[in-house]
């Protein structure tokens, strides 16, 4: 049935937050208190930047 579809989903959902709370590598990580450094643009974005081909 789909109730307990989303019974099922909710649990799931429940757990991963009690999991992230507990973890103190995702506390961190959710955290703001100290802006993370920037990251760099992905490889595709870099290629299609960087070596751009010649028109």
């Amino acid at each position: 049935p789909l109730h307990e579809e989303q019974q099922e989903h909710h649990r799931l959902i429940a757990g991963y937050r009690r999991l992230v709370i507990a973890n103190p590598i995702f506390r961190r990580a959710t955290t703001p208190s100290r802006p993370s450094p920037p990251h760099p643009p992905p490889p595709h974005l870099q290629i299609t930047r960087n070596d751009a081909p010649p028109k």
